[in-house]
């Protein structure tokens, strides 16, 4: 069952991408262009062996878990030793945030599975200097890219690597612009039909087509948490976004006929949004504090390691997850985001534990600290000791941390379930107007926003996007303005009929327009 709305869009688009050859879900808004195909794809595949879409989601977010632990222990041993890679793989597996992005139907873990396949590759083509490694890169750059759009930031990689900033031999011009035009051919190729999709669908080129949300959300919030701002029901948000346009023909935030410009609005008051950005990097902070708790003795001991700023590839461990940590306080900062940042950090400090006894006795001596029995048992058992407080601060986290903790909507799912039993078990030969997707997703239907309007302006524009059955609930709209003439939508009315209602503790009826 699924708990996140996202996760619903993303199996429903990868279904339709494979199965069906299109990249679509949503009648009045297609999600495909909020949603980069990577994870889609994936789901999409897993569909055709497992006919069950929530667990192919949760399939592939596992799955990539798993591979990314193995990742982690190839990408420390080769970068440290053996050693450090056995304590970056065991970082990953225990910190319990990248624990639950691996068990949600969302595409973080497989992201973090392909943001690190790159950098592994990036470590052998920094030894096999071949025009494949660089065809290599780009496409896996590419296809990490197109799974969030984050992974754009791994093009620093090859750029800093033709600099010479990883390697100290002289290299032909030729050769590394060779290299590079072939990375970037790669890499143009591979996302050019998405980027194709975008532009043909909104009219601009674009890296989502997310940006206006993200802005409006950023704009509203005032600063709320992301969860704040969009779980609360009633919210300035909601009422911005779901609004009708002037022609009523379409919800504000996902109308693309508006014009919007990012430079205009970042123009318009930049002290607001130089206000909200430092409320933001606070927040952020808070956020990385507690995530970084299991990690606090590995980083400090990981600032001695005395081949830092010669070896130079542990610095893009730090380098990678500071440019995320200036990028997301633009926006708004979500938990889950944050993955990144701490696994490249896992990385960064997986040398820590391997240098520890010895940067303890430096310390020591240092200070001219006595070494008696207690403090030569704390540095010989230090390397244990910090594993020891490590996995005891994640499971601490766990009681503290609401992420990935929300209800399922279960009366959504009866409701889904009484139209493909009794209606149409036909798969997208319905069409269901609600604002969570759930019961489209369970009655196999096409999805329809609803909109934050009046019953009348309601029913209209269902019957712009020929729906078939309209989802009232209590669940999610019950603080709405117009949620009391919404739930008696049939009253007075000979085109709208309820054919479906559940009272219980989330009442939800189903009103069938009458064509």
């Amino acid at each position: 069952m699924f708990h996140e709305t996202d996760a619903v869009y993303y199996s429903r688009l990868g279904r339709n991408l494979i199965e069906n050859r299109h990249y679509s879900y949503g009648e009045n808004f297609n999600m495909g262009l909020f949603f980069p195909p990577g994870f889609p794809t994936a789901s999409g595949i897993m569909h055709l062996f497992i006919d069950n879409l929530s667990l192919c989601t949760k399939l592939v977010s596992a799955i990539s878990g798993i591979l990314t632990i193995l990742l982690f222990y190839l990408i420390g041993k080769d970068v440290y030793g053996r050693e450090a890679g056995l304590f970056a793989a065991m970082g990953f597996a225990v910190h319990p945030l990248l624990i639950k992005i691996s068990i949600l139907g969302l595409p973080d873990s497989l992201f973090l599975f392909l943001q690190f396949t790159s950098i592994y590759v990036f470590l052998l083509l920094r030894k096999n200097d071949k025009l494949f490694m660089y065809a290599l890169m780009g496409l896996l750059t590419a296809i990490t890219y197109l799974t969030k759009p984050e992974g754009i930031f791994l093009l620093l990689l090859p750029l800093l690597h033709i600099a010479g900033y990883f390697i100290k031999r002289d290299r032909a011009l030729n050769k590394k612009l060779a290299g590079l035009f072939m990375f970037f051919t790669v890499f143009a190729l591979a996302i050019s039909p998405y980027a194709y999709f975008i532009k043909k669908s909104t009219g601009n080129y674009s890296m989502t087509g997310k940006l206006k949300v993200n802005m409006l959300i950023a704009t509203e919030g005032n600063g709320k948490t992301y969860h704040e701002l969009v779980g609360s029901h009633n919210s300035i948000y909601e009422r911005l976004a779901f609004a009708l346009n002037d022609k009523k023909n379409q919800v504000i935030g996902f109308d693309h006929d508006k014009d919007f410009s990012a430079l205009s609005y970042l123009m318009a008051d930049p002290m607001l949004h130089i206000a909200r950005y430092i409320r933001n990097v606070l927040q952020e902070a808070r956020v990385l504090f507690k995530l970084l708790l299991p990690l606090s003795l590995p980083l400090f001991f990981a600032m001695f390691y005395r081949d830092l700023f010669q070896k130079r590839m542990p610095l893009i461990f730090i380098l990678m997850p500071l440019i995320l940590l200036f990028l997301y306080p633009v926006f708004y900062i979500l938990e889950r985001h944050m993955s990144s940042v701490v696994a490249y950090l896992i990385l960064f400090s997986a040398i820590g534990p391997v240098i520890a006894t010895h940067a303890f006795a430096k310390m020591t001596d240092f200070y001219n600290i006595k070494n008696n029995i207690f403090m030569s048992f704390i540095g010989e058992k230090l390397k244990y000791l910090i594993v020891f407080i490590m996995t005891g601060a994640s499971i601490m986290y766990i009681t503290f941390s609401s992420f990935g903790t929300r209800e399922v909507a279960a009366e959504h799912i009866q409701a889904g379930r009484y139209l493909k039993d009794n209606v149409s078990s036909g798969y997208e030969e319905l069409n269901v107007m609600s604002l969570k997707p759930f019961v489209s997703f369970y009655s196999g239907a096409k999805f329809t926003m609803l909109p934050y309007a009046n019953a009348d302006d309601v029913v209209d524009f269902g019957k712009l996007y020929n729906v078939d059955y309209i989802a009232i609930d209590g669940r999610y709209l019950s603080e709405w303005k117009h949620y009391d003439e919404l739930v008696s939508l049939d009253h007075g009315r000979d085109d709208i009929k309820l054919i479906y209602m559940d009272d219980n503790d989330s009442p939800i009826r189903l009103f069938k327009i009458i064509k």
